[in-house]
């Protein structure tokens, strides 16, 4: 581990892996609907640019198809 606390301070902030999921597909009409019920970002704001995920670590799905 890193010490990231000492004496009530903030002394680091290490970078940590990103997990994210790869669907491998197009968002149904039903996860459309349902995203506003559940989050405060709108689902055309939630991707995130690759520049912001160094330590990435990606988890592919199969939808199926």
């Amino acid at each position: 581990g890193e010490i990231v606390v000492k004496d009530g301070e903030i002394i680091g902030s290490p970078a940590g892996r990103t997990f994210w999921v790869d669907a491998n597909g197009e968002l149904t009409d039903e996860v459309k609907e349902e995203f506003p019920k559940f989050y405060t970002v709108s689902l055309d704001n939630y991707p995130v640019q690759k520049d912001y995920i160094p330590n990435e670590e990606v988890i592919c799905t199969n939808n199926g198809g």
